[in-house]
C-alpha cells in the first residue's frame, strides 16, 4: 500500500481540508523511513535528554521537583522556578547531591508575574542557547461552596490554573527554535466536576482546552502541547489539606480503584514522558494519572465544608441561598 502511495498522489478525505501531496514528497518520506532501524521508527533515544534544556515552574517541590529530577537524570539542563528562594535552594541541593554533574539553575519568581516568567525562560534558554521543554505545574484551589465565591476568588483560581500556563507558553514557544514539548498539569476535576471546587474545576477545564488550541496552532512549529491530569496525589500541599484527615482520605480512597493516592513521582513520570522524544507524535492530549479515579467518582466532602464553615453555611449552600457571613 505504501509503495502504491509513493507512485501516486495522496488525497486527504477529511472534512477539514482537501489537498494533495506530491509523489516525490511521499517517496522521500518512504526512503527516510526505510533507512531507519526498526526501533528508531517507533522509539526515539531511550530516555536520553542529553543536550536539551527544560524550564519548569513550581519546580521546588512536588511533581515539579520530581519532573526536574527525571529530566536532570536523563541528561537535560534544567531551570526550576518558584516563589521561595529557600525552597529552590533546598531543591537544588537535593538534585546536585544525587546528580553532581547536573546543569541546574534556580529562578526566583511568581509564575503569574509576566516579567519574571520571561526572565526565567531567558535564563533557561541561555544555559545552552536553546529551549526544548516546558512544564507548567502550578495551580491552586479555593475549596468552598459556589455561593461563597466572589469575583476575586474565581479570578484567582483562573489565573493560577490557566494564565500561569499561558505565560509560560506565550513567552516560551518563541524560544523553541527547533520544535519542543510543553506539558501543563491539570486535574481529574477538569473531567469530573466536584462539589465545592467549582472555580478550580472550571480553571482546569479551561486549561485543557487552551492546551488543545495551543497544540493546534503551534504544530507547524513542531511544538507539542499536552496535559497531565492527576487525581489525588501526595505532595507538600495535599499533605496538609487532605492526608491528615482520616475521613477525607476514606472518602477519596473509596473513589480510587487502586485504593491508594498517587505519589508525586508517578505524576512526574507522565510529565517526563510527554516532555521527551518518546512521545514525539503526541500533541493536544490529556492523560489521566489517577489510579483509575476517572472510572469512578469524586468524593462528597460536605462534611469538610460543615467543619470548616459551620452547618448553617452548608445548609444554605445546599438550598441555593446566600450563606451567612
Amino acid at each position: 500500500m505504501l509503495d502504491n502511495c509513493a507512485r501516486s498522489t495522496y488525497t486527504c478525505t477529511s472534512n477539514c481540508r482537501d489537498q494533495t501531496a506530491s509523489p516525490s514528497i511521499v517517496g522521500q518520506w518512504l526512503m527516510e523511513w526505510r533507512e531507519q532501524k526498526p526501533m528508531e521508527r517507533f522509539a526515539m533515544a531511550a530516555g536520553s535528554l542529553s543536550g536539551m534544556t527544560a524550564f519548569i515552574t513550581g519546580g521546588s517541590m512536588g511533581m515539579g521537583f520530581n519532573a526536574a529530577r527525571l529530566c536532570v537524570g536523563d541528561g537535560a539542563a534544567v531551570a526550576i522556578m518558584g516563589r521561595r528562594a529557600d525552597a529552590l535552594e533546598q531543591a537544588r541541593d537535593r538534585l546536585i547531591a544525587e546528580f553532581p554533574d547536573a546543569t541546574l539553575v534556580t529562578v526566583v519568581g511568581d509564575a503569574l508575574d509576566e516579567s519574571a516568567v520571561r526572565a526565567g525562560l531567558k535564563r533557561a534558554y541561555d544555559i545552552q542557547g536553546r529551549l526544548d521543554m516546558i512544564a507548567a505545574t502550578i495551580g491552586t484551589a479555593h475549596f468552598r461552596p459556589l455561593l461563597m465565591h466572589d469575583v476575586t476568588t474565581m479570578r484567582d483560581d483562573f489565573d493560577r490554573n490557566v494564565v500561569s500556563a499561558f505565560l509560560a507558553i506565550r513567552h516560551g514557544a518563541p524560544l523553541m527554535h527547533d520544535g519542543g514539548a510543553i506539558v501543563c498539569v491539570s486535574s481529574c476535576a477538569a473531567a469530573m466536576p466536584m462539589k465545592y471546587l467549582a472555580s478550580y474545576a472550571a480553571g482546569k477545564a479551561g486549561l485543557e482546552h487552551f492546551a488543545r488550541a495551543a497544540a493546534l496552532e503551534l504544530a507547524p512549529a513542531k511544538i507539542r502541547v499536552n496535559v497531565i491530569r492527576p487525581g489525588l496525589t501526595r505532595s507538600e500541599a495535599t499533605e496538609q489539606a487532605y492526608f491528615g484527615d482520616d475521613e477525607i482520605m476514606r472518602r477519596f480512597l473509596a473513589c480510587i480503584p487502586f485504593g491508594r493516592p498517587g505519589e508525586s513521582h508517578e505524576v512526574a513520570a507522565g510529565i517526563r514522558f510527554l516532555m521527551g522524544p518518546e512521545s514525539s507524535f503526541v500533541t493536544g492530549q490529556s492523560f489521566a494519572v489517577d489510579g483509575g479515579m476517572e472510572l469512578m467518582c469524586q468524593p462528597d466532602l460536605s462534611n469538610v465544608i460543615e467543619k470548616a464553615f459551620g452547618p448553617e453555611v452548608l445548609k444554605a449552600a445546599q438550598a441555593g441561598r446566600e450563606p451567612p457571613q
